[in-house]
């Protein structure tokens, strides 16, 4: 069996992960903390948020 769906309107169910302590909720606490320092650096953050508002995004 694939890992991969060949019908995008059914995904697969999600394969084990090597850590358990490695779930939705470390990973979104990991980008949401790279994002923030990433907003917040000096030299970094005001080249994020030209490229960001370029796409449309809200900031």
């Amino acid at each position: 069996m694939s890992a991969f769906s060949s019908d995008p309107a059914r995904p697969t169910a999600e394969l084990s992960r090597a850590d358990p302590a490695v779930d939705r909720k470390s990973i979104g606490a990991a980008v949401g903390e790279f994002y923030f320092r990433l907003r917040n650096n000096e030299r970094l953050g005001p080249i994020f948020a030209r490229g960001h508002q370029r796409l449309g995004a809200a900031s």
